[in-house]
C-alpha cells in the first residue's frame, strides 16, 4: 500500500496534469492544424520563422559563452 505522502504526490501530479491538459489542449490542436495545413497560413509561417530564428540565435549565443 502506498504511503500517505505518496498518495498526496500522485494527487498533486494528477491535478497539475489536468490543469495543463485543460488549458493546453485547444491551443495545441489549433497549432497542429495550422502547421499541418496546406497551404500554410502566412501568420503561422511568420511566427514559426521568427521562433526558429530566435532559437538559432539563442543556441549560437550559448555556444559562444
Amino acid at each position: 500500500m502506498p504511503s500517505e505522502d505518496t498518495k498526496e504526490r500522485i494527487t498533486k501530479v494528477v491535478e497539475i496534469g489536468r490543469t495543463v491538459l485543460h488549458y493546453g489542449w485547444i491551443p495545441f490542436i489549433i497549432y497542429v492544424g495550422f502547421t499541418r495545413s496546406n497551404p500554410q497560413p502566412s501568420l503561422i509561417k511568420y511566427v514559426l520563422r521568427s521562433f526558429t530564428f530566435r532559437t538559432r540565435l539563442t543556441h549560437f549565443h550559448v555556444v559562444l559563452d
